[in-house]
């Protein structure tokens, strides 16, 4: 077996990969820390370390979390960085922006305040741009 379905939509071949190639975490590769004091990484398998806004800019003043740590980001409730000028988000955008990949993830809309999307489309733009920087 392959590792993958092929369909054919419309004469067009769709690679779609199948779940199972894709093995399961187990819990001793996931880490939610919970204390400044927990370890980032408790043992080698460690893949997922979850923490929360509140913990994270500790760690990060801590040097515990620094940037190009982590591959990639998933950030969940992503409009919580909405002023670039708050400890969470300034701590956190060099964190973000120095992943190879980073999901952000909300279903608040911003139709209020669009300037409060700026931090988040930093995290997303590419490194060394300055469109930022004329806010």
């Amino acid at each position: 077996g392959e590792d993958h379905d092929k369909s054919n939509t419309e004469g067009q071949q769709v690679y779609i990969p199948k779940l199972s190639s894709m093995p399961p975490l187990l819990p001793h590769e996931v880490n939610v820390l919970t204390a400044a004091k927990d370890p980032i990484f408790p043992n080698r398998s460690t893949k997922i370390v979850i923490v929360s806004y509140g913990l994270a800019p500790r760690l990060i003043k801590d040097k515990s979390l620094t940037p190009g740590m982590f591959p990639c980001a998933v950030v969940d409730e992503s409009h919580m960085l909405k002023n670039k000028n708050s400890q969470r988000t300034s701590s956190l955008l060099p964190i973000l922006r120095a992943t190879k990949r980073c999901v952000l993830l909300s279903g608040t809309p911003a139709f209020a305040r669009p300037m409060e999307l700026w931090p988040q489309l930093t995290i997303l733009g590419t490194k060394g741009d300055s469109w930022w920087l004329d806010e």
